[in-house]
């Protein structure tokens, strides 16, 4: 989540929580699951949450906090960091 404002992150995680579809306006690191304006345009970013109802937020969120990001308190927190950052292209 670097970058990204916690308020964004736990109003998005409450919607998913609460199986609520979301159009974005701004980039998010929620976009995978929610209509997305800048990615889809407007009119599709809306039409997506008129065929919600398919979307599995439970996976998403374990996706998400479990796959997706770095947990910074796990014992292997470090080596983490390094994968990801090489994983994009950098060389440490």
């Amino acid at each position: 989540m670097f970058g990204r404002g916690h308020a964004e992150l736990l109003d998005r995680a409450q919607g998913d929580v609460s199986e609520k579809p979301a159009v974005l306006f701004a980039r998010s690191e929620f976009h995978h699951i929610a209509g997305s304006v800048p990615r889809d345009g407007i009119d599709k970013a809306f039409e997506r949450i008129e065929t919600a109802g398919d979307e599995d937020y439970a996976r998403h969120l374990y996706w998400f906090f479990h796959t997706d990001m770095i947990d910074g308190a796990s014992k292997d927190a470090e080596a983490q960091v390094l994968a990801r950052v090489r994983r994009f292209g950098w060389d440490l």
